[in-house]
Parts: structure tokens; sequence; C-alpha cells
């Protein structure tokens, strides 16, 4: 399986599976190759990667499931569109850098990858499905996010305590070293103690960001599976269309719906859904 597009058809061919299985970990991930697997952190998923055939693959998925319509927290990292494999920890990007060599030892990594999400959310026996790319959960970088935040909190606690002897550029500077003990989050131990201590992200989605709510985004009907991708008059919106087209067969672009929603914050996106 060399790209996210290839994983979709997949989901397609198995989506009735979607509402009846207990775990998104339960489907029948056996039957197709990935360069990662883990069901115990993020990513959950990784996707093979070729050079020679665009688009090319190397996606990462993250699965999140809720007992409601609405999503559940990130834990461990922040959500975004693209990540470097060097903000995994060290042990998940080293097993991911050889799953994918092993498979072309010449093959070129690039820099990013893009991040999908893998969301089920079930209510009253209904259920929705989406595969979505990250960008939607992130109009910020996951670092800047992070610094704002920590920004934020030295400021309070400066102000809280009328303290006004730190220059801004030095609460600069603190939030965005704290930052990189998140991102990725390092354990830390101290001599003498018996336990480590690690800063660790766990990100919730706002409410106007909540794709799943039906007021929000009544795109997302009840008992359908939807693939959301940036929309936009660009090449590479085009070039994920292409890699849609020539990753679902014909009678399955034929009864699917596709659609433009707009985000709040990060321009429009468009959806593509079947019935489960």
């Amino acid at each position: 399986m060399y790209s996210i597009y290839q994983f979709f058809a997949h989901l397609l061919e198995h989506r009735r599976c979607l509402r009846e299985l207990p775990r998104l970990s339960d489907l029948p991930w056996h039957c197709k190759p990935f360069a990662y697997k883990n069901f115990g952190g993020f990513p959950n998923l990784v996707m093979q990667y070729e050079a020679s055939w665009p688009p090319y693959g190397g996606e990462l998925v993250g699965l999140l499931e809720s007992d409601s319509f609405s999503i559940p927290s990130f834990v461990s990292h922040i959500p975004t569109g693209a990540i470097s494999l060097e903000a995994l920890p060290q042990d998940t990007a080293s097993h991911i850098r050889r799953k994918i060599k092993a498979l072309n030892p010449e093959t070129q990594l690039p820099t990013l990858h893009e991040v999908y999400y893998l969301i089920r959310g079930q209510w009253k026996k209904r259920t929705k499905v989406c595969l979505v790319h990250g960008s939607f959960f992130a109009s910020l970088s996951a670092d800047q996010l992070v610094q704002k935040a920590l920004e934020q909190v030295v400021s309070d606690y400066l102000k809280a305590n009328d303290i006004q002897t730190v220059a801004p550029d030095k609460v600069e500077w603190l939030a965005r070293t704290l930052s990189r003990e998140v991102l990725p989050s390092r354990p830390r131990s101290v001599s003498n103690v018996s336990v480590s201590f690690r800063l660790e992200v766990v990100a919730d989605v706002v409410e106007d960001l909540n794709i799943l709510c039906s007021e929000r985004f009544p795109a997302i009907e009840v008992d359908t599976l939807s693939f959301v991708i940036p929309h936009g008059p660009d090449a590479e919106f085009g070039e994920r269309f292409s890699g849609l087209r020539h990753s679902l067969l014909w009678p399955q672009l034929r009864v699917a719906r596709g659609q433009s929603i707009q985000h709040p914050f990060n321009g429009k996106f468009f959806v593509l859904s079947y019935a489960l």
C-alpha cells in the first residue's frame, strides 16, 4: 500500500466493518503491507513510500475513536498536516525509516510526511468515520502552538507575582526552549529519585473544529465514510484528486458524494463520502 489514497480504497472495501467492529484496530490490516503498524501510540500506521509513482506515499495515520460524535484528545502529539520523522520518538522514527528503505534501499525520504487521522464516532447505533488531513486541526504549526501556550503560562506567572523585570524576548526564549522538551516529549531522570519526569502534550479540539458535529459540518452525515482533504485551485489539490481517481474504481467514484466545506480558519476542504 503506497499512498493514503489506496488506504482509503482499502477502507471503502471494508466499510461495512466500520460500524460493527469494537475497535478500529480490529480492521483487517494484515492483508495490506504498511511501512509501520503500532496501535500503542502515534503514528498507528505509516504508508509505504515509492518515489517512482506519484502520489508518493509515506503518509502517517493516527487512529481516534469516540463513543459520541466528539473528537477524542490527541495524546502525546499535537495534530498537524505534516511532520518530520525527527519529531517522533527516536526508536519509532528509526523503525519507520528501516521499513521504508527495506523496499528500496535507494529511497530518499522526504523532509516532511503528510499526516492523516482516521476518526470514528458512534452514538445511538449511528456511526461517522472520517479520514481527515491533519491540517484540518492545525491552524498553527505544533511548535508555534506550544511556544505561544507556554508564553502565556510564563507571562501569567510573572503577572500574578508582580514580576516585571523579565524582558519579552527572554520569555519567548524560555517558551521556545521548553517546547523542545514537549516536541517530542523526553523523559528526564534525576539522581537519587524513584521516578522519571516527562512533559507531555494532550491536545483537545475546539468545538468549532469538531468535524463529527452535524450542526457545524452537516456534510459529514451519519453512517458514512468520508475522505477530507484541503481544497483549492492549486496543483496540490489536483495531485490529491488524481491520487483518488487512480486508487478508486469507476463504479466507486460514480456513487460517491463530493462536496466542499468551509473551514473556520484554513479555507475550504473537499469531502468525498460513501454510505456505510
